[in-house]
């Protein structure tokens, strides 16, 4: 449902006097515009802050066809469910479609397609294996869309991977010293294989390894610059942006990172599921400031490979994956770390599926939406994380905005087209009056309001489509933010 709301009407809604959007005054210039009394200003400034958005993600592990399809079973009212392989095309894939995804991280593994050393000494890779098809199936969804990839080299999964495994202990392993050159060079020859021979153009950057910690910081270092040197050996390093650190949650790990890697890396990344409730958004973004602090020097952006609310129970599930405020603090969340000079976030995980086929009814279950066994049905946060996807997009310039009230946090973007979109979360129980002032080159006529509301959130599995059109008047833009509360104004 669509209406508009006319900049007289607004003014007299919020009970603020005005004569126009422009000229009108004696001297030809614009008329003073009053700002609703008890409204909370939001600055924007003339000028960004010299970062652009790498946009917003989210996980997309390739474990559909090999792990999941033909999974079967009976749901909470006895209906029988089975996972299909034309659910990806069906479902998933529209809805990757619909929500206007920016990234993408996917895993690799080297099982995938070398699970002996027989396979790497002979370049005999297994391309066709049940693995390698989830993978291509990823990638050709992300080509389709236009979806930048950033492929993860997760480690070496020891126990379908044991030639190259330095440890036979938990799932993931740093690969033997005498290896190591050769889990760079099989990762080389993996990237050259999909992006040349297969046109997967979408692989836009690499990770290698995930939360690479426990492995030492010289062993990785180690690593990656010799990854590097095999990434220019193939021709591969000038199509290919270097994100490294992975860390979970080691700010020295990235500072020494930022310090010893910046020659050879493009830009650094995070984890953090350590931010949202109890948290005032103060504590979120001066935490934030502290990650980003520990970038200074190395002239890079940093950017957070995954993310979650601090509700996370394992590391396969949290207990809020069905509240409605999930939503909410996901916004939150993301709206310091913009502020804060985060150029972007990916959620973990995109949809919820298994990872292992053998342990029965174990998902990784954070997704924005379920796998079969729940009809692959939107959680709340879906109808929220949504609206950072589709309308604040990868490459737009960043805009931070303080604010007064404690409990909002608000931030805007501005494409090189010079589109604007503004993002408000508001996490107390009131509803706030909000007074945009943007000091640059404001957007005229009216906006789209897209609004989350923790107390009515949709059930349709779509994004949310219905919005109100707000007037602009000259560079500010007055509106009512609802309690417990994520809007955006948007000129896309």
């Amino acid at each position: 449902m669509k209406k508009k709301l006319l900049s007289v009407f607004l003014a007299a809604a919020v009970g603020m006097s005005f004569a126009g959007c422009s000229g009108g005054g004696e001297d030809g210039g614009k008329e003073e515009v009053t700002v609703p009394e008890n409204s909370i200003v939001l600055d924007i400034a003339a000028e960004s802050n010299g970062r652009r958005m790498k946009g917003f993600g989210a996980e997309c592990d390739p474990l559909f066809i090999s792990e999941n399809v033909g999974e079967s079973g009976t749901d909470e009212n006895g209906a029988a469910w089975e996972c299909k392989e034309e659910d990806w095309v069906n479902v998933i894939e529209p809805r990757i479609e619909e929500i206007n995804l920016q990234r993408m991280r996917v895993m690799l593994c080297p099982s995938y397609f070398c699970p002996t050393y027989e396979q790497y000494a002979s370049k005999n890779y297994a391309w066709a294996s049940e693995e390698m098809s989830s993978v291509y199936q990823v990638l050709e969804t992300a080509q389709k869309s236009d979806i930048t990839v950033n492929l993860t080299y997760w480690g070496v999964d020891a126990l379908k991977c044991p030639w190259l495994a330095a440890s036979q202990e938990g799932w993931m392993s740093f690969p033997k010293a005498e290896y190591e050159e050769a889990f760079c060079e099989m990762f080389a020859d993996a990237v050259k294989y999909l992006k040349e021979d297969r046109g997967y153009t979408c692989i836009r950057e690499i990770t290698i390894f995930n939360e690479p910690n426990s492995y030492g910081f010289e062993n990785y270092a180690r690593i990656c610059r010799m990854m590097n040197e095999k990434f220019i050996g193939a021709g591969l390093r000038d199509g290919v942006e270097f994100n490294l650190s992975d860390t979970a949650e080691n700010k020295d790990w990235l500072e020494r990172c930022a310090k010893e890697l910046s020659d050879i890396s493009d830009f650094l990344n995070a984890h953090t599921y350590s931010f949202g409730y109890g948290m005032t958004n103060r504590e979120i973004y001066e935490a934030c400031l502290d990650w980003v602090s520990r970038m200074e020097g190395c002239g890079q952006d940093l950017y957070f490979n995954e993310f979650g609310t601090n509700k996370a129970t394992s590391s396969h599930t949290a207990s809020d994956n069905f509240d409605p405020e999930r939503g909410l603090e996901i916004c939150r969340i993301a709206a310091n770390m913009v502020n804060a000079g985060i150029v972007g976030a990916s959620y973990w995980v995109l949809f919820s599926q298994l990872y292992n086929r053998e342990e029965v009814g174990r998902y990784m279950d954070m997704g924005l939406w379920g796998c079969a066994n729940e009809g692959y049905a939107c959680r709340p946060v879906f109808y929220a994380y949504t609206l950072l996807t589709r309308f604040v997009p990868a490459g737009a310039h960043i805009y931070p905005i303080s604010s007064a009230d404690e409990n909002i946090v608000a931030f805007a973007v501005r494409t090189p087209s010079g589109k604007w979109s503004y993002v408000a979360v508001n996490n107390s129980d009131e509803a706030k009056k909000l007074a945009f002032r943007n000091a640059g080159e404001a957007p005229e006529g009216s906006v789209k309001k897209y609004v989350y509301d923790v107390k009515n959130v949709p059930t349709d599995n779509r994004v949310i489509t219905a919005y109100t059109e707000i007037g602009c008047v000259q560079e500010y833009l007055f509106d009512e933010l609802g309690g417990q509360s994520v809007a955006v104004y948007t000129q896309l």
